[in-house]
């Protein structure tokens, strides 16, 4: 997890871990937060699981800018389960924020900052 205020690196960084695993084949989903969350609502109702897939079963996922997206109830519970599915499986996440470290549990559910915290590295930027 990086953490920090806008416009320390975050998001260059992200980006270079990406473009150094793309390099050596790996796949890559590089996403914004507001982008993954419109993507999980967007298959609430559909019967296209592929994109759901997507990221659970890449290489590494990167999800951009948490705590941005309008979340839903729905979302948390899906983005629970990936965030789950990925850590029993082994397959690496990287998150960015600008939310500081104790505003987790309330902007999604003690479950989910629960993993996030005991599961991640978190690196601060300053």
């Amino acid at each position: 997890m990086l953490l920090g205020k806008t416009g320390l690196g975050k998001t260059y960084l992200s980006t270079c871990i990406a473009k150094s695993l793309l390099l050596r084949g790996k796949s890559v989903i590089y996403v914004s937060a507001v982008d993954f969350f419109r993507t999980l609502e967007n298959n609430r109702f559909s019967d296209n699981a592929d994109e759901i897939s997507m990221f659970e079963q890449c290489d590494l996922l990167i999800i951009d800018d948490l705590a941005t997206e309008s979340k839903t109830n729905y979302t948390v519970s899906i983005f629970s389960e990936i965030l789950d599915k990925r850590l029993r499986e082994g397959r690496k996440l990287i998150l960015s924020s600008n939310l500081a470290m104790k505003d987790f549990d309330k902007q999604y559910s003690e479950r989910i900052a629960s993993r996030l915290f005991g599961y991640f590295e978190c690196i601060l930027f300053y």
